[in-house]
């Protein structure tokens, strides 16, 4: 993943509609702002720790969607290098994409997968391996789910494959 990030306008004019919308996603005081937007220096200039790398995403992703709705245009460097506005979302739908596929690959290792992460299964797998992961909750082969998680795999697996499996009393 990238390491460094730094955003700059194109404006160097500080109004303050745009002071308003960096400092309630920045948090910095209006004089540093000001002095970016002037000299046309970076008003976010991080490399976000990695653990903090969600936290990060979504705060910057606000502020590029506070920006682009009011049709402020920025400039986008990442690990030192120019890159364009939709490169920088790339990135962090990446992470993003990351962080969700690791949350429910961990989510079906612990054996007690929740509908959340089977509905996933079901749009992103092929249909065999979400069928025979469905037939393995369905006979608590390797799964311990709760009821309802249970009943949604047989409903799901009997919808998939009609007669495939008993109707449940």
């Amino acid at each position: 993943m990238s390491n460094h990030f730094r955003l700059s306008l194109e404006t160097t004019e500080p109004t303050a509609a745009l002071i308003a919308i960096l400092r309630r996603h920045t948090g910095k005081p209006i004089s540093d702002l000001s002095q970016a937007i002037t000299n046309r220096q970076p008003f976010l200039d991080e490399t976000p720790h990695h653990n903090k790398y969600s936290e990060f995403i979504a705060r910057v992703t606000e502020l590029l969607d506070g920006l682009e709705a009011e049709g402020i245009r920025y400039l986008v460097d990442v690990d030192g290098s120019p890159e364009n506005p939709q490169y920088l979302r790339s990135v962090f739908q990446r992470w993003h994409d990351i962080v969700e596929e690791t949350r429910r690959m961990t989510d079906l290792e612990s054996g007690e997968p929740c509908i959340e992460t089977l509905a996933s299964l079901k749009r992103e797998s092929p249909a065999d391996v979400f069928q025979q992961t469905l037939r393995q909750i369905v006979d608590g082969d390797g799964y311990t789910c709760d009821e309802q998680t249970v009943a949604w795999a047989h409903r799901e697996l009997s919808a998939a494959e009609p007669g495939a499996i008993p109707d449940r009393d």
